[in-house]
């Protein structure tokens, strides 16, 4: 099992993004803008509904709410640990999700579990570099249409896909 086997590290990042929502915002202002228009998982983009959400996935497994800043987690998979997808939803539209399987229709979940040459081969070379909660970040950022879209790195093996409005 994955969880295992990434141990503390994967339980932390997870905690982390539900919790604190990922800081997307140290993306470098010098790396070109990549189009994130099509990024989209089942259906669902940024800036759908919550009801466009619950038609696609269902009903959640777990539903968080935060209350500062004020934002419902939509949460599908085993425990809400160890989970499959979560959606942070603010004023009932999608303002993030993060996958950790490569079980979803998208563009980029195939990379879950690739290498860094993987996901350069794919998306490309304009990318920012950082580090959250130990783990490295190797992030896009569409300035056109302000999002971005990380991918979080245990050494060299993507474990999770961070999709979230800037």
């Amino acid at each position: 099992m994955r969880l295992h086997r990434y141990g503390l590290l994967f339980v932390t990042l997870i905690i982390v993004c539900v919790l604190g929502g990922c800081d997307t915002d140290n993306n470098d202002d010098e790396v070109e803008s990549t189009n994130l228009a099509d990024v989209k998982v089942q259906g669902i983009q940024l800036g759908s509904s919550r009801d466009e959400l619950i038609h696609a996935f269902g009903k959640p497994d777990f539903v968080e709410k935060i209350k500062q800043p004020k934002s419902t987690y939509y949460i599908y998979g085993e425990t809400s640990e160890s989970y499959d997808i979560d959606f942070k939803v603010v004023d009932d539209q999608v303002k993030r999700y993060f996958m950790t399987k490569d079980i979803f229709e998208n563009t980029y979940s195939h990379l879950i579990g690739q290498k860094k040459a993987d996901v350069l081969r794919q998306v490309g070379d304009h990318y920012y570099e950082r580090q959250d909660t130990g783990a490295d970040v190797m992030g896009y950022s569409d300035k056109e249409h302000n999002r971005n879209i990380e991918f979080i790195f245990e050494g060299n093996v993507v474990l999770g896909i961070l999709v979230s409005s800037i």
